[in-house]
């Protein structure tokens, strides 16, 4: 799979290609090193707001995009709720050493931003995106994302058992556009409200 999206130079095309324009919202989740905002920002003109909660990267997005307007910086994490939880400091598979940060859960995600409707969300979660997007589709919060880029964590036991029951919810407001499974995926809304 990771051969066929690097023939497709996906990371160049499908992750950045979504009917964007000025006035637009996207939220950046988890933001990295702010490079993905950046592209959306210089391509399309719109309103990224990123989160970001391992503080030397949001410190590196800071100093390097902070002074953009379009750039909206957040030093904290999507969650299931507000409060705080535990992330591995390096993500992935191995052992790292572990954080407690700041989450934002789905119902403050639109109140705190002050918007309706996210055009595009983007979220890496290292594993924790199946339970936050499983709280933004009970909330029934999903019809206010136009468009979803996701990457699923493929580890632990029930991984692909998450990911096709997150899935099938996923059908009832949005259809798939592209999919490399555990790799990254998009999901855009069959019709708008």
């Amino acid at each position: 799979m990771l051969a066929a999206w690097a023939s497709a130079q996906g990371d160049k095309t499908m992750r950045l290609e979504y009917p964007l324009g000025p006035g637009d919202v996207v939220v950046d989740a988890d933001g990295g090193d702010g490079q993905w905002a950046s592209d959306i920002v210089a391509r399309y003109g719109s309103t990224v707001h990123v989160f970001e909660p391992l503080p030397g990267l949001a410190e590196t997005i800071g100093a390097r995009l902070g002074a953009n307007p379009l750039i909206k910086l957040h030093a904290a994490t999507l969650g299931q709720v507000d409060g705080e939880v535990e992330i591995s400091a390096g993500g992935g598979q191995t052992p790292q050493a572990k954080l407690r940060v700041q989450a934002i859960g789905p119902q403050s995600l639109f109140a705190r931003g002050h918007f309706e409707e996210i055009a595009l969300l983007k979220i890496s979660l290292g594993g924790r995106e199946y339970d936050f997007l499983d709280t933004l589709l009970s909330a029934g919060l999903m019809s206010r994302v136009r468009d979803l880029q996701v990457q699923f964590s493929d580890f632990g036991p029930d991984a692909t058992t998450r990911l096709q029951a997150v899935q099938r919810l996923l059908r009832e407001t949005h259809e798939i556009t592209y999919q490399y499974p555990f790799l990254w995926e998009s999901w855009r809304r069959k019709s708008l409200p």
